[in-house]
């Protein structure tokens, strides 16, 4: 965690440097601009990520990942937006439970990444995405639409990283659980 805070240190000492030797209104603009843009990113895919897997969850959404999506809001960068919102989605729901607003919300969240995804043809990100979709369903007790999701990380190829196909083992162990009780 440490590394993150010290990378946006630097990002706000550049931010500081720049205006200082900026040598226009937009150049200033520009260079403050990308300053945010980095905070957003360090601020969504590291701490967030670091707290959110941590179990930090207020701490993640309310101190880094709300702010990092309003930074990465604008800033023309698709993917790490996407993959902010996928974050957040996920923070979303293990603070809500079983609360269907919640799960809806941040199922919408991550559908919208995913394609964003796919069309980028960023098999990584997406098997990410498919697998937060898997666990958004069974949080919904949706078992049939976590094992579409499943599906879709393996047609996604990004299952070939070990961690994905652990992870699709793990929500497929925990279907086989939810079914037995069925």
């Amino acid at each position: 965690m440490a590394e993150f805070n010290h990378a946006i240190d630097l990002y706000d000492r550049r931010a500081v440097e720049k205006q200082r030797t900026a040598e226009n209104a937009a150049e200033l603009a520009e260079e403050t601009n990308f300053s945010a843009y980095k905070c957003g990113t360090i601020l969504a895919l590291g701490t967030g990520w670091a707290n959110y897997t941590s179990g930090a969850l207020t701490r993640a959404m309310s101190e880094n990942l709300i702010p990092a999506r309003i930074l990465l809001s604008d800033t023309g960068d698709l993917l790490n937006r996407a993959y902010a919102d996928v974050i957040y989605a996920s923070t979303l729901r293990a603070l809500a439970g079983d609360e269907r607003s919640s799960l809806d919300r941040a199922r919408e969240l991550v559908q919208a990444a995913a394609a964003v995804f796919e069309r980028y043809d960023h098999a990584h990100y997406s098997a990410g995405a498919h697998l937060e979709l898997a666990l958004i369903e069974i949080a919904r007790k949706d078992f049939r639409g976590a094992a579409d999701e499943v599906e879709a990380m393996h047609r996604s190829r990004g299952i070939n990283d070990h961690r994905w196909a652990c992870s699709a083992h793990i929500v497929m162990s925990r279907l086989e659980r939810h079914s037995s009780r069925i």
